[in-house]
């Protein structure tokens, strides 16, 4: 359905800022359009697999 399209776009951008900037995990989640750190974190987390702070530690190979 369309939220969840956008909802798969919000991470992937997420995603890439974490990898590509140095903004902080707050800034990147207000960037992506996500208004609350809980729902960020549970999708992010549903998504990824894995914290967004972890995430930015360690991306997985096909992320890079």
């Amino acid at each position: 359905n369309v939220s969840h399209y956008v909802n798969q776009f919000r991470l992937k951008h997420a995603a890439a800022l974490l990898h590509n900037s140095d903004a902080s995990v707050a800034e990147v989640m207000t960037q992506s359009g996500f208004l609350t750190r809980s729902n960020f974190y549970r999708a992010f987390q549903q998504t990824y697999g894995q914290s967004p702070a972890s995430y930015r530690e360690d991306p997985p190979k096909q992320d890079r």
